[in-house]
Parts: structure tokens; sequence; C-alpha cells
């Protein structure tokens, strides 16, 4: 751990341009809206996926820094496997929830198995949605070792 600290303080490892960092990921926001399956391949291009929450302060940082205010956004969660076993696309696994209340429900006997964060600006909770729905969408993934070569 003490090490893992140190390498953050010391910026050894870092963000590519256009990407945000918090704690040991990148975050990027692109606004051209997707169904959840194509901002899924988007995402992988960068060699990244969409973005998986763990903690509520990276929750926050999500809200406050990359979402800000975009009315729904698609996250990495989904149940396309099997009903109501949620997964991250990175397979990390599911220690975090921030579901809006009543929430997963497949609304009207709909087939939602892609998450969103909020409709409400104010609320910022999670939805499932059917995954043929097209939003924005947030893609995350791990910081890169920075090269320690010296430029000439």
């Amino acid at each position: 751990f003490i090490l893992y600290v140190l390498l953050f303080k010391l910026k050894l490892y870092n963000c590519d341009v256009g990407w945000q960092s918090f704690q040991a990921g990148c975050y990027k926001l692109l606004s051209e809206k997707s169904d959840w399956n194509v901002a899924q391949k988007a995402c992988q291009k960068m060699d990244a996926n969409l973005v998986s929450i763990h903690t509520l302060p990276e929750m926050e940082f999500i809200i406050r820094n990359i979402k800000k205010d975009l009315d729904q956004v698609w996250i990495g969660l989904h149940d396309r496997e099997m009903q109501m076993d949620f997964q991250w696309t990175d397979h990390t696994p599911v220690i975090f929830t921030f579901w809006h209340p009543y929430e997963p429900n497949n609304f009207r006997n709909t087939q939602e198995d892609c998450v969103s964060i909020g409709r409400c600006v104010q609320d910022a909770r999670w939805d499932d949605v059917p995954c043929n729905t097209s939003l924005p969408f947030i893609c995350k993934k791990i910081m890169c070792k920075k090269s320690l070569k010296s430029k000439p």
C-alpha cells in the first residue's frame, strides 16, 4: 500500500490527454449518444470499458466532474447474462450500488438489462433501462505507467 501511495505521489502513473484522473482510474465522457453495446465497444477501442463504480467518493467524483449537467449517461453495469445478476463490463466485483428507489425494476416488463446514471440531475442514482436506448457514456481505464525516459 505504501508503495502504491508513493508511486502516485511521485506521479509515476498518469492518464492520457483528455482523460480525468481519480485514484487509480482514468475517466472520459463521450457525449455522442450511443446504445449500450456501441458505447462499450467505443470504450474498448480506447483500451477501456464503460465505467465501473466501487465507492461513494468515486460516484461523487463522476457526478461532479464527468457527468455534470447531462441528464443521463451509460455506465458499465448490466444483467444481460442473467436477470438481476448485475456485473461490470470490466469484470470487477459489484461491491457498491447507488440505485434509484424501486430500481432495478424492468419497468412495464420491458427488457432493461443495462444501467445508466440518473434522469434527475439532483439525484443522479442508477436506473436499469433498455440497452438500445441512445445515451452519452463514460469510459474508465486504469492509469498508465509514465515513461521515465528523459526527452532530449
